[in-house]
């Protein structure tokens, strides 16, 4: 038994190759390289940043967003760090309509399971009159109504963006 097979616990009627588990076994230890990097994330995440830095004159927010805005319109994207043979298993693993790949509830380990046995198991467990209570009503409405509240409150004290939205 190899190292990967400590990390991956196929409960499935297929049986996984060798570089199939050693693809989910490093799966979960090494992303994948992205085909980009995430400019919206980046820019939202600085933006917010600079809303929130009082203390930094305009001109110098200013210079933040511009170099921010050249290294994310020039961005080197580093190699794949999968060989072709693990992209194509990956990709192979992931169009299985067959099973079902997750982490386990405890531990690293990734398992590997039947799709029709996963859903049986969220069927039992949403199902169970013990643990759940059907609602009588939705409670999305009056949660959406109390952090509207929430927000128009934060506007009006200046802690948040006079664009942000209650929709």
């Amino acid at each position: 038994m190899n190292t990967d097979d400590n990390w991956v616990r196929n409960i499935t009627f297929r049986p996984l190759d060798q570089t199939e588990t050693h693809v989910l076994f490093y799966r979960l230890k090494h992303p994948m390289t992205p085909r980009q990097p995430p400019t919206e994330s980046i820019v939202s995440s600085v933006e917010a940043v600079l809303f929130r830095e009082r203390d930094l004159s305009e001109s110098a927010k200013d210079n933040i967003r511009s170099r921010i805005a050249s290294t994310v319109q020039s961005p080197s994207v580093p190699d794949n760090n999968l060989t072709k043979d693990e992209q194509r298993t990956m990709k192979r693993l992931k169009n299985d309509e067959s099973i079902v790949i997750l982490p386990a509830d405890k531990g690293r380990v990734t398992v590997v399971m039947d799709k029709t046995d996963y859903f049986d198991k969220m069927d039992a467990l949403v199902n169970d009159k013990q643990t759940y209570e059907e609602l009588k009503r939705d409670p999305t409405p009056a949660l959406q109504r109390k952090l509207n509240s929430k927000i128009l409150t934060l506007k009006r004290l200046t802690l948040l963006a006079p664009n942000a939205t209650t929709d």
